[in-house]
């Protein structure tokens, strides 16, 4: 059973599938639970391209390797496997979900402004439509 839980009578149906399962040495039984989060947003990451066009355009470096360096910088490292080996890189804003990523955010704003003076703008600064409108939809 592979379900998502979000009413009483989601509880309750679970309930009944876990009450109707045999037990004993011959029907063992593996559960799992965990808090499904929603990834990011599209606006969060129209957010953050946009902000690294506009400390492209102070910097002598492009998006990309902006992207790069903050992955580097505020992301933890993971493992994927390359064959049979298995190989560490760097963290992927793709896996952050919404809050993950509201915190990978605030990080680049304070990064910009404190090693760049870039002074970033939050979406609900009223100087955010003439921003978006130079560094947004690249």
């Amino acid at each position: 059973m592979n379900t998502i839980i979000e009413t009483a009578d989601d509880v309750r149906r679970c309930q009944r599938f876990l009450d109707g399962l045999s037990l004993g040495k011959q029907h063992r039984w593996k559960f799992s639970c965990r808090l499904v989060r929603k990834v990011r947003t599209l606006d969060q990451n129209k957010l953050y391209w946009a902000w690294l066009r506009c400390i492209s355009a102070d910097t002598k470096n492009t998006s990309d390797e902006l992207h790069t360096y903050y992955k580097k910088e505020f992301l933890p490292k993971r493992h994927i496997e390359i064959g049979s080996q298995m190989v560490e890189v760097d963290g992927s804003t793709k896996e952050l979900d919404t809050m993950g990523f509201s915190d990978f955010l605030r990080r680049v704003y304070a990064h910009a402004d404190d090693f760049f003076g870039v002074k970033l703008v939050w979406p609900e600064d009223p100087r955010f439509d003439a921003f978006y409108s130079l560094y947004g939809e690249g």
